[in-house]
């Protein structure tokens, strides 16, 4: 009887063999091709070839050319080998509102940090920092490391520590791993940092401070058996005031002129057109002219050691071999204007020399020296740094990742339009008594995606609104408000009032004129279609559509702020 043959069983001749093994090899060294050339466009399948991530945040600093003319490393390491965004805002630009919503992706009316004033600065973001980006990215795996100034106001209390009555906090926030957190900080002497919450005293320059201790994190962090990747917050106290420079850098600048654009101590005839109290702001003398010179080289010699501080980080990661693995983002809070509509060292407010800050992105997957004219905000930082560690964002962060228009290789789960509207908000900020130091101010911003409409529009509280058209005034000159009749002024007002309040998928979806159908003041949109519905607002149809009617009383001008002559309060 035939017995039925079973397998065949492969004899592996010597010679079969060594066809075999160089199979195997072959097909090997095609998945290690396939697996390191999608590493190099954004891939990365295991924590240890995730991308590491640095992000610098200096203190006021403006996009004005001759700044980064004085920053020779920060061209050269960042912008000659990356991506620079024309128009990046920072959405409240003063300190404190404009951090918390870097670190957690929200407009100041959600995170509700508005001013600096003492009760309602960095008091109230312990109530928040449970869920902020460090967290989601200690979740993914990521080791969090924050080297300089966190926010106005943390570590000023006086605690008992080793029965002294010490002036600092031992407090680390949720989800950091190393923390160098400076407390009260001169640039030189007096320089008080919590040290992984211990507190140290050093009369170390404080910038110098920051970099030699990010490039012993690096070294020893790298040295580690199995380094986790690793996310690094950089933020210096430069070009802040009281702007000490190093002591090699003081007599630098000495002849340096400080730019005068057309708005620099605006005459009479334009200044008058602004809201009060700026319209009847005295121009300046030369006393302060003089004032705002001094200060303006001050603030390039402090950026001098900033530029140093890049170029070591950079150095180091080199020489590290994990500089072609790491995204480095280089920004500011927010700007700050040196006598442009007679206002000196001024930046809690609407103008663009105040809104618009440096924003710089150098990594892996990034085409080198461009420019993009996409529109970023400081809510998308946080979506953006998560996104590259492929972190969970919650769905309550106001801004959408950068990363799609960074590295293509990024998309978005869900597709959003190129942002073309975003909302300003400033809230003022109140001396202790009470007084108002400055005008409550909020408005939108309107750049289509093919620069043919670039617009803003704001309303002050006391019943005042500015208005201007870049693309005929770049540098808001007149307030085009005084002389466009009232009922057409009021074509911005429902989408102004339906975007201040937008909060997380809102926000995120109130991006492009064609989701707004919106008619400006100037004119008409072109492109826009009707959604039909034309009852309450007139020529802007499709606001109800997407926002399902604002929660807030229409005659509520600022939601959450209740406003009694000269004064604002926080409720």
């Amino acid at each position: 009887m035939h017995k039925p043959r079973g397998p065949k069983m492969i004899n592996l001749q010597p010679m079969h063999k060594c066809i075999f093994i160089i199979a195997f090899l072959l097909v090997l060294s095609i998945v290690y091709f396939f697996v390191t050339e999608h590493f190099s466009r954004g891939y990365y399948p295991t924590m240890r070839t995730r991308p590491n991530i640095i992000i610098f945040v200096t203190d006021d600093q403006d996009i004005r050319p001759e700044t980064f003319e004085a920053m020779p490393n920060v061209r050269k390491y960042l912008r000659d080998k990356g991506l620079t965004f024309k128009n990046f805002f920072a959405t409240t630009p003063l300190c404190v509102p404009s951090r918390a919503s870097i670190l957690r992706g929200q407009y100041s009316h959600n995170h509700r940090l508005i001013n600096q004033d003492p009760e309602n600065a960095y008091s109230l973001f312990p109530k928040i920092h449970n869920d902020t980006l460090p967290v989601w990215l200690k979740r993914a795996g990521y080791t969090n490391a924050l080297f300089g100034k966190y926010f106005d106001g943390y570590g000023l209390t006086e605690e008992k520590i080793d029965g002294k009555n010490v002036i600092g906090s031992t407090e680390v926030p949720p989800g950091w791993h190393r923390w160098f957190a400076t407390i009260h900080s001169n640039y030189g002497e007096g320089t008080s940092v919590s040290n992984n919450g211990k507190i140290l005293y050093t009369d170390t320059y404080n910038t110098d401070l920051l970099r030699e201790n990010v490039v012993n994190f690096l070294q020893n962090h790298m040295s580690k058996k199995n380094p986790s990747p690793f996310f690094l917050y950089i933020a210096t106290k430069a070009p802040h005031t009281p702007h000490h420079a190093a002591p090699e850098y003081e007599t630098f600048f000495e002849e340096k002129e400080i730019p005068r654009p057309v708005s620099f101590n605006e005459d009479h005839e334009t200044q008058s057109t602004k809201p009060y109290p700026l319209s009847k702001f005295a121009q300046l003398d030369k006393r302060r002219i003089k004032k705002i010179t001094r200060v303006f080289r001050a603030r390039l010699r402090t950026l001098l050691s900033v530029d140093d501080l890049v170029k070591d980080v950079l150095v180091s990661l080199d020489h590290l071999r994990i500089l072609n693995n790491t995204y480095i983002f280089y920004t500011s809070d927010n700007g700050l204007l040196l006598g442009e509509h007679r206002l000196s060292l001024e930046t809690n407010n609407n103008y663009e020399e105040s809104i618009r800050t440096p924003f710089i992105v150098r990594g892996p997957g990034i085409k080198e020296g461009t420019i993009t004219q996409v529109i970023g905000l400081n809510i998308d930082i946080a979506p953006t740094i998560a996104h590259i560690a492929k972190a969970r964002v919650p769905n309550f962060v106001d801004g959408v990742s950068l990363m799609p228009y960074i590295n293509k290789d990024f998309v978005h789960k869900r597709k959003f339009a190129k942002r073309e509207v975003f909302l300003v908000e400033n809230y003022g900020e109140s001396h202790p008594n009470g007084t108002q130091l400055f005008e409550v101010q909020q408005g939108i911003r309107v750049i289509s995606e093919d620069q043919k409409y670039d617009m803003m529009y704001s309303v002050w509280n006391y019943n005042q609104s500015e208005c201007y058209d870049h693309t005929k005034d770049p540098f808001q000159l007149k307030n085009e408000c005084k002389d466009i009749p009232p009922h057409k002024v009021e074509r911005f007002t429902p989408l102004w009032k339906n975007i201040k309040n937008c909060a997380g998928e809102t926000c995120r979806k109130l991006r492009s004129l064609s989701s707004l159908c919106l008619h400006t003041p100037f004119g008409p949109i072109t492109g826009c279609e009707s959604s039909g519905i034309n009852a309450e607002y007139g020529e802007l149809t499709a606001v109800h559509l997407l926002l399902n009617n604002s929660k807030q009383p229409s005659s509520s001008l600022f939601p959450f702020l209740h406003i009694v002559g000269n004064r604002d309060r926080y409720n």
